[in-house]
């Protein structure tokens, strides 16, 4: 049954992969009436996407340190160009785009593998 499905088929039937909601955003550098620097970001997209995280015993096994433990997001492959200047937020979280990969050169589905941004400030 799935071998006369053509990619695209098969994507659409695996839908419900797609179940957690994430937007992308393009961080903007401009300056303020003084002359300030200013960072906005206006949102680029919105979709549904596949999320997975690396796990503790992956990073363990791979002598890696957890710094370096990145998320993965799937989504279909949207009309808007992503580049490596936008960020990735989910659950109140935000993310670094580290990788950017066109999943098999099919034109179907996007993975961006993200590094999350921990911000650190004083108490």
């Amino acid at each position: 049954m799935y071998s006369e499905l053509t990619p695209k088929e098969l994507t659409m039937r695996n839908a419900g992969k797609y179940n957690r909601r994430i937007s992308i955003y393009r961080i903007a550098k401009d300056k303020d009436s003084d002359g300030f620097p200013t960072e906005t970001e206006p949102l680029v997209l919105t979709v549904y996407a596949e999320v997975k995280t690396t796990k503790g015993f992956t990073l363990i096994a791979n002598n890696a340190d957890f710094e370096k433990a990145l998320t993965r997001f799937v989504f279909r492959f949207p009309e808007t160009v992503i580049t490596y200047d936008m960020v990735v937020k989910y659950m109140g979280k935000t993310y670094e785009i580290e990788y950017i990969n066109n999943v098999d050169e099919a034109g179907e589905e996007i993975e961006l593998q993200c590094k999350e941004v921990v911000k650190v400030g004083r108490l």
